[in-house]
């Protein structure tokens, strides 16, 4: 997955700078509350992968089922 993606980026005129930090760390997505608990959570599965933008809104509104 992450060499499609890396080819769709690249042709669409993205380039990678150099690397910093440990290059093999994922990204994520968090939403926790005030009091520390978590109310929406995404691993990245590779690069390019985004949390759902839908589910994310979600979250951040308080609606239920959001994670």
């Amino acid at each position: 997955k992450s060499l499609s993606r890396g080819r769709r980026a690249s042709g669409g005129g993205f380039r990678q700078g150099k690397t910093q930090g440990d290059p093999w760390q994922q990204g994520g997505t968090l939403v926790i509350d005030r009091g520390g608990g978590v109310l929406f959570s995404h691993a990245s599965d590779g690069a390019g992968d985004h949390a759902p933008v839908d589910a994310l809104l979600a979250a951040l509104d308080g609606r239920p089922g959001a994670a």
